[in-house]
């Protein structure tokens, strides 16, 4: 095709109109799925349009627009547009020789905490949505939902019958519950405070701030008793790490640090 492009361009005393021509069959092929054959067609119908158009330009009263739009109708812009398409073309060719390189793939961001709607960060909440938050009933309390950072500011919103930390860990709870579950059940007046199924498997968890030690020990002795005669485990999550060996007895404990790490084993 080089030589193609030279002979073009040799046609005729206007090399730049010719080349721009000759640049575009010479792109074409280069760019289109073209067998050898369909190449040497596409050629040669080509060299006739050169021969029509030299014709053409034996006339004296035919201009060179007048000449190319009759041979290549499809042309008509040339004088407006024929430096922005050799350009074009150039850097069509050129981004054709360099090696593809593969995109990185866009990493991952890591994924938040998912909180209830009755549970919110307030970092994350302007001063007009906490004095709305404040009128609605939420609770303040600073607190580490895992005991392994630096503590924050969490609004929390209470239910009738418990303390803003019950309520605050029970939200914990079952967001850590939805990430291995589908449907978490948190019960208010009576039974433990979440309940899960998996694989045909009932579970209950129940949070623990150690106040009914001293306040309901019978309570706890029948309840927990309870549980473990109605679901397949029965674990007591303690909000503080000094409460684990209380409630040792009563059923399977879990600590704020380890959490995650047993749910991941229990629903694995």
């Amino acid at each position: 095709m080089d030589d193609f492009l030279e002979d073009y361009c040799r046609a005729n005393a206007k090399p730049v109109w010719m080349e721009y021509h000759a640049a575009r069959i010479v792109h074409t092929l280069g760019h289109g799925n073209f067998t050898e054959g369909q190449k040497k067609a596409k050629i040669a119908a080509e060299r006739e349009k050169i021969g029509r158009f030299l014709e053409l330009m034996e006339k004296p009263d035919m201009t060179l627009r007048e000449a190319e739009q009759r041979v290549w109708p499809e042309s008509v812009t040339f004088y407006e547009d024929h430096f922005q398409i050799r350009v074009q073309m150039m850097k069509e060719d050129e981004d054709a020789k360099k090696p593809k390189v593969e995109p990185k793939p866009i990493p991952k961001k890591k994924a938040k905490m998912r909180l209830s709607n009755k549970l919110y960060i307030e970092r994350e909440l302007s001063q007009k949505q906490r004095d709305k938050l404040l009128a609605k009933g939420y609770s303040r309390l600073k607190i580490s939902p895992f005991g392994d950072s630096g503590a924050a500011y969490y609004w929390v919103r209470r239910r009738y019958n418990e303390s803003k930390e019950h309520a605050f860990f029970c939200y914990i709870l079952a967001a850590e519950l939805k990430r291995h579950v589908q449907k978490v059940k948190l019960n208010v007046n009576s039974g433990p405070d979440a309940v899960v199924e998996h694989e045909g498997r009932r579970y209950c968890f129940d949070v623990e701030t150690g106040k009914s030690l001293s306040r309901q020990p019978k309570y706890l002795r029948h309840k927990f008793s309870q549980y473990r005669k109605e679901y397949s485990g029965s674990f007591v999550f303690v909000t503080k790490k000094s409460l684990r060996f209380k409630y040792a007895k009563y059923g399977e404990v879990i600590t704020r640090g380890k959490l995650r790490k047993t749910l991941a084993k229990l629903f694995k």
